[in-house]
């Protein structure tokens, strides 16, 4: 299953208000960070990024030819490519992160 934060304007722009506070995106950063324990600390971010919660997310370790091809295919065409669609560079094409235990 894929992994996904959100992305901070989701956060900003739909969630937060002069009515709902507590949901800013860096109000739920800190949250996602305590319940995600990423096995590859290196490879990430720590700001956006825990190595300790209780939910295991990994890289996926077999990507199908065809999911390499739609993001070679993208970077050809021009569109962004992310390392990391739960970090800073939240938007574009990517092998996306996943629950793996």
């Amino acid at each position: 299953m894929m992994f996904t934060t959100g992305t901070p304007p989701d956060f900003d722009k739909r969630w937060s208000g002069e009515d709902i506070k507590g949901w800013t995106w860096n109000d739920v950063l800190p949250f996602f960070r305590k319940f995600e324990h990423n096995l590859q600390p290196s490879e990430y971010d720590s700001h956006y990024h825990g190595y300790s919660g209780p939910v295991t997310v990994s890289n996926q370790y077999y990507l199908h030819d065809i999911a390499k091809a739609i993001v070679k295919g993208a970077a050809e065409a021009g569109f962004p490519i992310s390392k990391d669609l739960n970090g800073k560079d939240y938007t574009g094409f990517a092998n996306p992160q996943s629950f793996i235990k």
